[in-house]
């Protein structure tokens, strides 16, 4: 069994995670509740048919928490269209 987990774990170390957190606002300075916030990969924007790597939704007081993979992304609120 050991011979088996080992090679996820390694793969798993490959591709480390982090988070990105934050608030977001509305024009007057409030917590902006019920928005979509996305992290798209910066090697994917601009173009059509675009993944995204992580989604979310902020919470009652603006806050939003995203998981990724390591690398340089674009995050963006509002509607995913």
């Amino acid at each position: 069994m050991l011979g088996i987990l080992l090679p996820l774990l390694i793969l798993a170390q490959a591709n480390p995670t982090g988070v990105v957190t934050g608030i977001v606002r509305n024009s007057m300075g409030m917590p902006a509740v019920g928005v979509r916030v996305y992290a798209v990969s910066e090697n994917d924007a601009g173009k059509t048919g675009i993944v995204l790597e992580s989604i979310s939704q902020t919470d009652n007081t603006g806050r939003y928490r995203l998981e990724i993979r390591a690398g340089r992304y674009y995050i963006a609120a509002g509607s995913v269209d």
